[in-house]
């Protein structure tokens, strides 16, 4: 199997909702120790092989959000 392969199989049992908390956890620690062997597989690595295009800056948008009502953990 694939390593790239293998990490998605590991984080998708660690991101499963249904998962117990204690197999999440062991899920992830297992993926950091495949990115540590590989280190790879912490970014995609683009295959472009031209120039990306420069962008302007009038182009970029930002906005602001207030999250309120929510209770203290």
């Amino acid at each position: 199997m694939l390593n790239k392969d293998r990490l998605d199989k590991v984080l998708a049992v660690a991101i499963n909702p249904g998962a117990y908390e204690q197999e999440a956890v062991a899920a992830f620690h297992k993926a950091r120790e495949l990115v540590k062997r590989d280190p790879k597989l912490a970014f995609a690595l683009p295959s472009v092989r031209y120039p990306l295009p420069r962008l302007n800056p009038a182009d970029e948008t930002s906005f602001e959000v207030e999250i309120s009502g929510v209770s203290e953990f």
